[in-house]
């Protein structure tokens, strides 16, 4: 990030004073540094099971809690994606059919990625959405507006 803010302002120096263009360029040469991106950590069984028990399930925002826990859980999700998803991304399947319910989500670039959903998933996402319209969010705040990130 340095070397780019070093950059920034060199190429700026080098459009108002052209003496500097050569300057500039050399400095266009160093090399960014590489770090390697650190290792993701995972959450072992009790600690996520400590997790989805935190949201008091006998309150409506709780209740939703519970199920954004879960459906991250289950899907993978970005927070962004989750507060993009929308009731028509949602394939709901009951109990008895034999078809797995999913889920598209709306990822960075654009890209679009279908998950499958465990059927607690489904039975919570079911509760959670009742009869709203395909384009509304599936998780919404106290003033029934879609979650921000």
């Amino acid at each position: 990030q340095r070397l780019a803010g070093i950059r920034s302002l060199a190429r700026y120096i080098a459009i108002k004073a052209p003496e500097y263009t050569e300057w500039y360029g050399s400095l266009k040469s160093i090399p960014q540094r590489k770090s390697s991106a650190p290792i993701m950590n995972y959450l072992e069984k009790d600690e996520m099971d400590a997790l989805l028990a935190a949201p008091d399930i006998t309150t409506i925002q709780g209740r939703r809690d519970h199920t954004i826990l879960l459906f991250l859980y289950n899907t993978g999700a970005r927070a962004d994606e989750v507060a993009h998803v929308k009731i028509g991304d949602l394939t709901l399947n009951r109990f008895d059919r034999r078809e797995s319910s999913s889920v598209v989500l709306h990822g960075k670039g654009n890209k679009r990625r279908h998950c499958p959903i465990w059927p607690e998933t489904a039975r919570l996402l079911r509760l959670l959405i009742g009869d709203r319209q395909p384009d509304e969010a599936v998780f919404i705040n106290r003033e029934h507006h879609p979650l921000t990130r």
